[in-house]
């Protein structure tokens, strides 16, 4: 990512990020309509209504619903729903920070007729076809079962972790080996074919609030 030292530079950038976001949640809006409406056939139509996933206009969708059970056993749905508005803030919260060599994937959740969908930029080779235990490269890659730690996203997440004050910590997978990260588990490091690190699944980015 570059670096803007001079104002005249930083304000162009966030001119432009400005307009670039402008621009995709218009287009997010309007994809996320037509998927709660039932007007766009999902890729994957087989599977249940709730796990079922999208593509409108290069806009990545799906619904803010428990759909493949990850959060079966903190609350269904409606844990899902208040996980994916913590994802958005994650991810604000990671644009805002700035780090360099980290990037993060256009994310909104859309509110339409009592369904909540999530549109999210596509984040390029994330649908190319990888080995099930390659399909990430940083954090839980089947629950805690299958964990990964790639070396070259270390120093990004570290920095992360830094910046947001969370501590490096050991977990365990489920043969008993163990991994050092950076960062929760649930917080993933995708590398885009794009040569980009991404961090994906932000709702625990920050340490738990027991207040909240």
């Amino acid at each position: 990512r570059k670096t803007f030292s001079g104002l005249p530079e930083k304000v162009f950038r966030e001119r432009l990020t400005s307009k670039l976001f402008a621009d995709f949640n218009e287009a997010a809006v309007r994809g996320a309509v037509l998927v709660a409406r039932g007007e766009v056939t999902p890729l994957n139509p087989t599977e249940e209504k709730d796990a079922q996933i999208f593509v409108q206009n290069n806009v990545f969708l799906s619904f803010g619903a428990d759909g493949v059970g990850t959060f079966s056993t903190e609350g269904g749905d409606e844990a899902a729903r208040i996980a994916t508005g913590k994802d958005v803030c994650g991810v604000r919260m990671v644009n805002q920070l700035d780090l360099s060599g980290l990037y993060t994937a256009g994310t909104i959740a859309v509110d339409y007729c009592g369904r909540r969908v999530i549109a999210q930029s596509i984040v390029p080779g994330i649908f190319k076809q990888r080995e099930p235990t390659d399909s990430i490269d940083y954090g839980g890659v089947e629950g805690k079962d299958v964990v990964a730690d790639k070396q070259e996203f270390v120093e990004p997440f570290a920095a992360l972790s830094k910046a947001t004050y969370v501590k490096k910590h050991p977990v365990w997978d489920a043969e008993g080996k163990r991994h050092d990260l950076e960062a929760s588990i649930d917080t993933k490091g995708l590398l885009g074919t794009d040569g980009r690190k991404y961090v994906l699944d932000l709702y625990k980015l920050t340490p738990l609030d027991i207040d909240s």
